[in-house]
């Protein structure tokens, strides 16, 4: 699990709805896609059913982020599973939607491994979309750690990407 079951959101207002077409765990930064073969970038709405919320996991740090995500995609035979399962009780499978959180309090385990994080520093996101408080070149923080990494490994963040 990497995304822990915590969360401080305010429904519908601060979430969106991606299309993601590549496997990733939850929890993680996820960024605008490209258009293939471009440098072209889909930037949907966000509202359910607009085809350009493409969602990918970060590869370069100049991509535009788009929230984290709290949807397991996995590269597995859902019909074969109860969808009380759970495994698989927040996941999908490639090229379907996928929840993504832009804004509100949550845990996570996908944080950069070797930081000393105190409350309060900025959160920033690396290439495959760990969290980190180490300023990255050109990129503007989403957020704020609000506490450091529990036993587990789960730390509190508050991630805002509003606009």
């Amino acid at each position: 699990m990497a995304l822990h079951a915590y969360r401080k959101h305010q429904c519908d207002a601060d979430y969106a709805n991606g299309f993601m077409y590549e496997v990733a765990e939850k929890g993680i930064m996820v960024v605008y896609g490209t258009v293939v073969g471009t440098n072209t970038q889909y930037l949907g709405t966000g509202a359910y059913g607009d085809s350009r919320n493409v969602v990918v996991v970060p590869t370069v740090l100049t991509q535009k982020p788009f929230g984290i995500l709290a949807t397991d995609v996995v590269d597995v035979d859902l019909s074969r599973h109860c969808f009380w399962d759970d495994n698989f009780r927040d996941a999908t499978t490639p090229c379907n939607p996928v929840k993504v959180f832009r804004n509100g309090q949550f845990k996570t385990d996908q944080i950069d491994t070797g930081l000393t994080i105190v409350p309060g520093d900025d959160l920033y996101w690396i290439v495959g979309g760990k969290f980190t408080n180490v300023s990255q070149v050109g990129q503007d923080p989403v957020g704020t750690f609000d506490g450091v990494p529990d036993d587990n490994g789960f730390v509190l963040i508050n991630l805002n990407l509003a606009g």
